[in-house]
């Protein structure tokens, strides 16, 4: 497992941009495959991170890593997702510095663009797997009201207008969530 976690990491570190967001959106479409990744470890990943203070590519790799091989696996799977950036960042901080042109600003561009897909992505498939309780689009339409996690719905509905609306810091809004859960949720 811990040759298995060196190059998931390692793979997801040279080719994620833009960041950890991008990385959850990867870690959810192939994690299943190339480590065993339960739906269940990656919601507990997120949540754990939304509490944490950190890179997020660092505190996910680090979680995952030890919960698929102990110690030893999570710092292995840690220094995986970082070793492809900073010798990325290193060989070519200097070159883009001196050679930047509308070539680089294009290609800088269009990594971002496919970091905010990535982003939508993983948001979209979260939302779904957290929100729908039933496994099939026929269960779903059978059952609409069995079908969806209500009091999950709301949750997020206090959490969004708490952003949005009220224009409240992300910290207290994750609190708020805390304890919506615990009291509506056990």
């Amino acid at each position: 497992m811990i040759w298995k976690l060196f190059f998931f990491f390692l793979k997801l570190g040279a080719v994620c941009f833009g960041g950890g967001y991008p990385l959850l959106s990867m870690i959810m479409m192939e994690g299943e495959s190339a480590v065993e990744l339960t739906a269940t470890e990656i919601a507990d990943m997120m949540a754990l991170q939304m509490m944490a203070s950190g890179p997020i590519a660092i505190n996910s790799a680090t979680y995952i890593g030890y919960i698929k091989g102990g110690i030893l696996g999570a710092i292995i799977s840690t220094v995986a997702v970082i070793l492809p950036g900073s010798i990325l960042s290193l060989l070519l901080y200097e070159t883009l510095k001196r050679h930047s042109n509308r070539f680089v600003k294009g290609f800088v561009d269009a990594i971002v663009m496919a970091c905010g897909g990535l982003i939508l992505s993983t948001a979209i498939r979260l939302g779904i797997n957290l929100l729908i309780l039933t496994d099939t689009i026929q269960e779903t339409v059978q059952a609409p009201l069995l079908a969806f996690d209500w009091l999950g719905i709301l949750i997020v509905a206090v959490c969004f207008l708490c952003l949005r609306w009220l224009k409240l810091n992300p910290i207290p809004v994750i609190g708020i969530a805390a304890v919506m859960g615990a009291l509506l949720m056990w």
